[in-house]
């Protein structure tokens, strides 16, 4: 499967000269399992912005945390910065998957998203895999499903039934003999 990874990091640069005021920004990575960059989210105001922690709803991921700013609080009395707490949510097209090109990966998946209880999978361009193991894991990491796939020289589609797992995204990844490859859904 692949990682949901979430921190915070300080930057210093020519823009923030004061070493003892550096901002840190919020950020979400989204990789593969090999480690490969999908997706980036960064989010940040003008001092410290801090995860505290992330949950995923269905397709929906809630991601907590905290910031502070130079003005803030009570905007009646004389103020002079103040913490905040705050919520972001994110859907599965806002924390988008960037797919590699179909014939790159040799994998594909339709529809995408699928609100059906089938998922198509074709090995696009592969002719000598006639069995592949298939695992279906959600964002946690967590294997959901296993398969095997049996493919003739004739096809190499295969219909998955996804019927009993609820709405989000998933990540299907496909071993056979000649390697692992693995490519993102959204189930609705």
């Amino acid at each position: 499967g692949g990682y949901l990874l979430a921190g915070y990091s300080g930057w210093y640069g020519p823009a923030s000269p004061d070493p003892d005021d550096v901002p840190y920004r919020y950020w979400l990575l989204n990789t593969t399992a090999a480690g490969v960059l999908q997706s980036q989210q960064v989010l940040s105001g003008n001092k410290d912005n801090v995860v505290a922690g992330l949950v995923q709803q269905g397709t929906a991921l809630w991601v907590a945390g905290s910031s502070a700013s130079d003005v803030g609080g009570d905007r009646t009395a004389a103020n002079r910065g103040s913490s905040d707490f705050w919520v972001v949510k994110y859907d599965a097209t806002t924390l988008a998957v960037t797919a590699d090109a179909e014939h790159e990966s040799g994998l594909a998946l339709f529809p995408n998203p699928v609100s059906t209880g089938k998922l198509t999978i074709v090995l696009a361009g592969i002719k000598t895999q006639p069995a592949a193991q298939v695992q279906l894991i959600n964002k946690l990491g967590q294997v959901l499903k296993k398969e095997s796939l049996i493919f003739s020289v004739a096809s190499t589609e295969y219909e998955l039934s996804i019927s009993d797992l609820p709405p989000g995204v998933y990540t299907l990844l496909l071993q056979a003999s000649s390697g692992t490859l693995s490519k993102q859904f959204v189930k609705e």
